[in-house]
């Protein structure tokens, strides 16, 4: 009986040790995973300006590349000859 009691207080402090640590891997990599997205973010708002020589309006869901629409009007705000347009 002692043994088993033992036994769990060995266990018990095992988890205690092992969480903490899980824990706080689980959160480096959030932090690591949302560095990776906001660069991302930051390159794709980069190439859109070299290719609209403008960055994208805040709140913007009609953002289309200039190379997949032509239009004999061109691009404008709105997307492709005013008509609004869904993303690729």
């Amino acid at each position: 009986m002692v043994e088993l009691l033992v036994v769990i207080f060995v266990i018990g402090i095992l988890v205690g040790i092992t969480v903490p640590v899980v824990m706080a891997q689980q959160k480096k990599a959030m932090v690591e995973q949302t560095r990776q997205t906001i660069s991302t973010l930051v390159i794709g708002c980069g190439q859109y300006k070299n290719d609209f020589d403008a960055y994208p309006q805040a709140g913007s869901d009609n953002l289309v590349q200039a190379s997949k629409y032509s239009c004999s009007t061109g691009l404008n705000s709105r997307g492709c000859c005013g008509q609004r347009l869904p993303l690729p």
